[in-house]
């Protein structure tokens, strides 16, 4: 597909939430092409726009987008690997206020925003013609249906300390983002969802 400013073609209802979708893509010459979600309407919604535009393969940039009328709100950027006519999967996970977006199943982002509050999924693009679009294809949308523990947002809002004193500490991974582990720190625990 390709539009004249921004394309959206979605599905879903405005209570869909804590899902994971991804969309495979792949950028034949128009601006950028994405995956959109937590649609309420075309005018708002969230968006993860990849402006891949090189021949070669190099550094290209995915930005986590805010779309509210004609305000585009960049929320998160992230600097990947990326090429023209070739096809990559674009990834998103929602789960409360937690945005977190893939490339290829490699998680690029992990970000909170109060706004996220559900909806529904979609395709993205931006500009190009009629000889230089973006393809989609192998769109897929499911509920989550387990957490990870790994949000000390989440976990500080979703847990009872039941027993003993406990801390929630950073854990900082090679090559992925940081992670949060609940931790007791005196005597036996119990902490409770």
């Amino acid at each position: 597909g390709y539009a004249e400013n921004r394309g959206l073609l979605w599905a879903g209802r405005w209570w869909w939430d804590d899902y994971h979708a991804s969309v495979s893509v792949r950028n034949k010459g128009c601006d950028a092409v994405g995956l959109a979600f937590n649609i309420r309407s075309p005018q708002n919604y969230f968006a993860l726009r990849w402006l891949n535009r090189t021949t070669a393969f190099s550094r290209t940039k995915i930005e986590l987008l805010r779309v509210k009328g004609e305000k585009v709100e960049i929320l998160e950027r992230a600097w990947v690997k990326g090429q023209l006519d070739e096809w990559f999967r674009l990834g998103i996970r929602t789960t409360g206020t937690r945005i977190q977006a893939y490339l290829d199943d490699a998680e690029i982002m992990d970000i909170h925003s109060s706004e996220s509050a559900g909806g529904g999924v979609g395709m993205y693009v931006e500009g190009g013609s009629s000889k230089r679009q973006g393809f989609f294809d192998d769109v897929n949308v499911q509920s989550i249906d387990q957490l990870d523990f790994t949000d000390s947002i989440w976990l500080a809002e979703h847990t009872d300390r039941v027993r003993g004193e406990w801390t929630l500490d950073q854990i900082e991974r090679e090559a992925r983002p940081t992670t949060v582990a609940a931790r007791i720190t005196s005597g036996s625990g119990l902490l409770m969802l």
